[in-house]
């Protein structure tokens, strides 16, 4: 086996949609074992510093130490997933080893540990502001709870996580391919979010749970919000203290789509449950009963649906 010191500078590294800018390398290879001693550069215009070692074999070991800091967020969204709904900085810590003798191994081996920090600020037009505000006051004029409580809530969340960066703070661990955490947070301006739960690589499946927590209220969720499915296309129920009596499907029907533009869901694709509304004519045989109790709900639900639209 051959034996090699490199050293490599280079002006740009670019894979798919993603590009380092002034990558620094330092390889070491020797007795079929590949040390990476230094890898520098700039990603999104943050500062990128990792190192790591690759052992070859039948089962190749692969560690990494991997460093972060002051990443773009909204750089880094729009290059990933196509999103413009959120700026700030964001940093990432982790330590992952794994092993294997193809990618689907090495998925299903990864493990390890890292923190992630930062100042996240999610985006709202001022069409949602105003439509938000209008809802509540639409309420409050025409005594309707229903509306009172689907456009305050959804000012809430406007305004806890649009007008000031909200402090993102979590640590997490990774064993065969499931990454956990049992403390993540995001601390916005009156309110907080909290998540616990895992995300299993392998099955490509979430399971978790955040609350949202107002300030007044420390100790009761104000909306909680149980995600489980596809990584990329949970399924979302939301419940908590502002969801009760007459007004829980019209606010879980606008939570429902506003979450997941705060929790990371993908707000285009959670359209494809709501099928489901249309399957319930079956209980039509009762015709009075069935049709009642959804025109409620109905007007802030599309309100509310037309309020997001620009998170989808």
């Amino acid at each position: 086996a051959a034996d090699a010191d490199v050293t490599l500078d280079m002006v740009a590294l670019n894979y798919d949609r993603y590009r380092i800018d002034k990558p620094q390398l330092v390889l070491a290879l020797k007795d079929g074992v590949l040390d990476v001693n230094k890898f520098t550069g700039t990603v999104f215009q943050g500062a990128l510093d990792a190192t790591a070692r690759v052992v070859s074999g039948k089962r190749n070991q692969v560690s990494a130490r991997i460093a972060a800091d002051n990443i773009n967020l909204g750089q880094a969204m729009r290059a990933i997933a196509g999103s413009d709904r959120a700026d700030g900085v964001v940093s990432l810590r982790a330590d992952i080893d794994t092993a294997g003798a193809s990618a689907s191994e090495f998925v299903n081996t990864l493990g390890g540990n890292g923190s992630l920090g930062g100042r996240i600020q999610a985006k709202a037009t001022q069409e949602e502001r105003a439509t938000a505000q209008g809802i509540a006051l639409l309420g409050q004029i025409l005594k309707v709870r229903e509306l009172k409580t689907v456009g305050g809530t959804t000012d809430s969340f406007l305004a806890a996580f649009t007008d000031a960066p909200a402090n993102l703070a979590g640590t997490f661990d990774i064993q065969d391919g499931v990454v956990r955490t049992d403390d993540t947070r995001l601390d916005g301006t009156g309110a907080q979010i909290q998540v616990v739960g895992a995300a299993n690589l392998p099955r490509w499946l979430i399971d978790a749970d955040a609350a949202l927590f107002q300030q007044q209220q420390p100790d009761q969720p104000y909306v909680t919000a149980k995600l489980t499915g596809p990584l990329d296309e949970p399924d979302i129920k939301v419940g908590g203290a502002a969801i009760q009596g007459g007004q829980q499907k019209a606010v879980s029907k606008g939570l429902e789509t506003l979450l997941p533009g705060l929790l990371g869901g993908q707000q285009g694709q959670q359209q494809a449950p709501q099928p489901a509304p249309q399957a319930e004519p079956a209980p039509q045989a009762q015709p009075q009963p069935a049709p009642q109790p959804e025109q409620q709900p109905q007007n802030p639900e599309d309100l509310i649906k037309n309020l997001l639209k620009g998170l989808q």
